[in-house]
């Protein structure tokens, strides 16, 4: 797994304290630092790696709203005991979610959620010419895969079998992953591991299984195909 690193920033020792023994049973997070003030955290994440900052917005150095204005390539998650600030909080591009103190572990999942998702998608997706392709590494050498051109993927532990019209390749990145990333109107899941490009299907026994172009059979079970029922009768 590849873990998000993020630091923590309120000039309330308690408030740090509480949300980092939050933060320590999402396994996706690794906290790198913790500050009381908003100077030393912009000091710090200036020279060392961080994706995420959850940030008080109301310091006395230095406010979150300024100084998440100073860290415009990072992830912030706002957290306040001011319910007013909401709205606010909402108004710079790379605010994630804000937080109401105390913060309750579902809203702060919720947040991180959210975050990992741009997390996912800003490390192995990009756009090109209107077209999404998937980034990975291959023996050392950057490559990518247009989205169009994958017929289907299978999950294998953590990494993901893509398979592509003449050749497979292993992504180090889960499948569930890569699945919440896909374009929901030409992807769906088929099985347990198993989820395909509707473009890349042309045929349907309508009981069983799906055929691919090359003529791969892939199982279709009954509760996926029913979820998707809608997704079938408009692909091509």
């Amino acid at each position: 797994m590849e873990f998000i690193k993020c630091i923590i920033v309120d000039d309330e020792i308690n408030s740090i304290q509480n949300l980092e023994r939050l933060i320590k049973t999402i396994p996706q997070l690794e906290i790198v630092g913790t500050f009381l003030n908003a100077t030393e955290a912009i000091s710090f994440v200036e020279k060392n790696e961080v994706y995420l900052v959850f940030l008080d917005i109301n310091m006395i150095d230095l406010s979150g709203f300024e100084a998440a204005k100073r860290l415009p390539d990072k992830k912030i998650i706002f957290t306040t005991g001011f319910a007013s600030y909401a709205l606010d909080s909402y108004s710079l591009e790379n605010v994630v979610d804000y937080l109401l103190k105390p913060i309750l572990f579902e809203d702060l999942t919720r947040a991180v959620k959210k975050a990992n998702k741009l997390f996912v998608v800003e490390n192995h997706f990009y756009l090109l010419n209107n077209d999404l392709y998937l980034a990975y590494r291959e023996n050392g050498i950057d490559r990518k895969i247009s989205f169009t051109s994958i017929s289907h993927i299978e999950t294998k532990n953590n990494y993901s079998l893509v398979y592509l019209e003449n050749r497979i390749i292993t992504v180090p990145i889960p499948l569930w992953e890569l699945e919440r990333t896909l374009p929901e109107s030409k992807f769906i899941r088929i099985n347990k591991s198993t989820v395909v490009n509707l473009m890349k299907v042309i045929d349907d026994d309508k009981t069983k299984h799906l055929v691919m172009i090359g003529g791969k059979k892939l199982i279709f079970t009954g509760p996926y195909r029913r979820k998707n029922a809608e997704k079938m009768i408009d692909s091509p």
